[in-house]
C-alpha cells in the first residue's frame, strides 16, 4: 500500500490503497462464489461466474481486467435466467480458444 507523506501539513498521512491506472482503487470481489459453468465453443464460448450479490457483480462488470484485454465482461443477460443467482452472475464472451475455464477461474479465485 502507498501512504504518502503529508509532513508538510502536519497531518497524518493518507492510508488510502493505491489508485490504478484509470482512477478506481484496487478492488476484490469477497462476493466470488467459485461457482462457474463455461458452454459454447468457438464463437459462442461463454462463461457465466457467479457472484454473491449483484452489487459485486456490477463492481467486476465495470472494472477493467487488464489480465485479459481481449474478453468482454458483462452482466448476464436476464433472458437466460435459469434462478435467482444468475441475477448475481457475469458472462465472459469472446474468449480466444486457447483459454480455458482453469484459467479464468484461478484468476477470479484470487478476489
Amino acid at each position: 500500500m502507498h501512504a504518502p507523506s503529508n509532513k508538510d501539513l502536519q497531518q497524518p498521512p493518507d492510508a488510502s490503497p493505491n489508485l490504478d491506472t484509470n482512477g478506481a482503487p484496487d478492488e476484490t470481489y469477497e462476493s466470488f462464489t467459485g461457482k462457474a459453468r463455461m458452454t459454447g465453443s468457438g464463437e459462442a464460448k461463454r462463461l457465466v461466474i457467479h457472484f454473491h450479490t449483484a452489487e459485486a457483480r456490477d463492481l467486476c462488470v465495470g472494472s477493467s481486467h487488464p489480465e485479459f484485454p481481449d474478453l468482454i465482461f458483462h452482466a448476464h443477460d436476464p433472458r437466460q435466467l435459469r434462478s435467482n443467482e444468475d441475477l448475481w452472475a457475469i458472462q465472459v464472451t469472446d474468449i480466444p480458444f486457447f483459454i480455458k475455464k482453469d484459467n479464468l477461474m484461478a484468476y477470479f479465485k484470487k478476489f
